[in-house]
Order: structure tokens, then sequence, then C-alpha cells
């Protein structure tokens, strides 16, 4: 494609103490084989004590017209990307972790698909997962996904695969995550799975790093438990708060599956059936009751798997509320 037809693009980079790393991610998005005029990244610090201020300060000299850097006081990672998308001009968004690493193609495959392809929404990629000195642990970070679904909503609510440092989005469709949102990436993938369509490019363009202070990807034990139960509580938000109504009987019981799915995972990594899986009150109570009476009077099968299926966002043990979505009544 000629470089005129290109699309431009901003990078988003959250950091917070990842000075022994950061300077790896940066020099990989100045390498890629992209036009500079095209390509600018915005890296946020958010409240590092270690020395990744002075490394991004150093970049930031060298490459004033590519990179913005941005310091705040320690705010959480979904804060730092939402103070870097306010920054954006680019047609197009990507997201690095500042511990990862882009191969030089990375770009350019991705923001080509995008631009000649007005269906496609987002495009994410395979990585490499290395270790701390980029050792190849494993060749595939997604793995064995399958074919992955143009149309995905479904496939998404039911279980993220969109790793943050391997997407690209059309900018209009990167809301700011909102409030108590931990994973930026699956919040994009949702944005745009709703609207458009997604591919995924299964290479590795991109290199994943595991190093032991890894915020989500190989914890196992307590932290194992803490990120299921994450999990589980963003899909529970998630059907309280998206709109669900373009989904199937046969997409919600895969979305369900796969909020259960993430439980049979939590008692696995607890090793109890007694973790706690969710927190529910009588006003959460109260009010998946009132949406299993609307599923009740429903008119349609599909309107009442989609009350259903939000009631269960509400009360995930409602057992009621569980049989109307998982019920085959073809």
């Amino acid at each position: 494609m000629r470089e005129d037809q290109l699309p431009s693009v901003t990078v988003l980079m959250p950091a917070y103490n990842y000075g022994g790393y950061i300077g790896r991610a940066i020099q990989s998005v100045l390498d890629q084989d992209y036009p500079a005029r095209l390509l600018r990244l915005v890296v946020v610090d958010d409240g590092s004590t270690d020395d990744t201020a002075a490394v991004v300060e150093r970049f930031a000299a060298a490459n004033a017209e590519r990179i913005v850097f941005i310091r705040q006081a320690n705010s959480g990672p979904s804060a730092a990307i939402n103070r870097a998308l306010a920054e954006a001009t680019g047609e197009l968004v990507a997201v690095l972790d500042a511990d990862d690493i882009w191969l030089p193609e990375k770009t350019r495959r991705q923001a080509e698909l995008l631009a000649t392809d007005p269906a496609l929404g987002l495009v994410f990629c395979d990585m490499r997962v290395v270790d701390g000195s980029e050792r190849l642990v494993r060749p595939s970070q997604v793995g064995q996904i399958g074919a992955f679904p143009r149309r995905a909503f479904a496939r998404l609510l039911c279980q993220n695969v969109v790793t943050q440092s391997s997407l690209m989005i059309r900018r209009q469709l990167a809301k700011p995550i909102p409030p108590g949102v931990p994973y930026s990436d699956w919040w994009f993938a949702i944005c745009a799975s709703s609207v458009s369509e997604l591919l995924y490019i299964p290479e590795q363009l991109a290199l994943y790093r595991e190093h032991g202070a890894n915020l989500t990807s190989g914890v196992s034990g307590a932290a194992g438990v803490r990120e299921h139960r994450k999990e589980i509580d963003f899909q529970l938000w998630a059907l309280r708060n998206v709109d669900l109504s373009a989904l199937t009987p046969d997409e919600a019981r895969l979305v369900w599956n796969g909020v259960e799915y993430h439980a049979r995972a939590l008692h696995a990594a607890a090793g109890s059936l007694f973790a706690r899986l969710a927190d529910v009150d009588d006003s959460d109570r109260e009010r998946a009751r009132q949406l299993d009476a609307a599923a009740a009077a429903a008119g349609s099968r599909e309107a009442e798997v989609t009350l259903a299926l939000q009631g269960l966002g509400w009360d995930p043990y409602d057992f009621e509320l569980r049989m109307r979505v998982l019920a085959d009544r073809n």
C-alpha cells in the first residue's frame, strides 16, 4: 500500500515501574516499518517509583515529534490507558504494554488490513512468549484458538483472547474504559465486536514477556484465584451494562458457559468449592427477580433469553434465570 493511503496510528503505552523493559518497548515502536510521520507514541507513567520516567524522558527528548510523555499520580493501568487515549490523534489506536515488544512489521500488517476493509473494527495477532531476557518460553501466547469468527461479540463475552499488546482498533471504537473495569484489551474487544467485525492474524507479530511481575498472565495460586474472580466480576458487569439484544439464544448459552468456565477455574485454583465467586446483595437479587419476571412475560424466546442473561449479571446464583438461558426450547 502506498504511503499516502496509510492511516495514522497512535500507540498507547501505560507504564508503572518498568524501567528495565520500557526502553526496549519504545524502541520497538520507533523501529516499525511504518512512516514515522504517521506513527505517534503516547507514554503515560502511572506514578512509577523506579527509573521509568528517566528512561522515557531520554527517548522523548530525542524523538520530540513522535513521543508524547505524560506523568500522573498512580491511578491504575486503566486510568493510564484512558489518559493516553485522550491524547490520541491517529485514525487507528494500538496498545503496547511497557514490558512487551513489537516486531517491525506489526503496525503495517494491521493498519493495511483496517485500511482496506471498512467492515473491520479491530485486528489482533498472536505473540511469542519470552522471559525477562527475551528467551523463548512458548512459541504462541494465544495457542490454538481455532477459526476465530469475524462476528465475535458472543465469543468475546464468553472469554477474551485479545491481548493488549496485540490489538489495533479504529479510534472511534476505542471507548474510554469505565471505572472499575480491569481489562482494557477485553473492553476494547467488546466495544469493537458489538458493532463491527474482528480479524485474527495467526502469526506472532509481537513478543509477550512473562517475568514474574505480570499483572494477569501466567499467575497461579492465590493470584490465580484473584484473576479468575476479576474475570467473573467483569463478565457479570458486562451482562448488566452492555447491550445484549443482538445475541441469539445459542450465543447467550455460549456467553453464560464462559462465565461458568471461569467459576470452575476459580474453584480449581482455590482447591475448594467454597471459594467466593461473586458478591450479591439484596438489591442485586431484587433486580434479578424483576428481570426474571420480565423474561417470563417476554413475547419471544430471544427476548426471554436476553432478559434472563442480564438477570444473571445481577445474581449468577439464580437457578431459574440460569435455566431460562440454558434451556433448549427450539
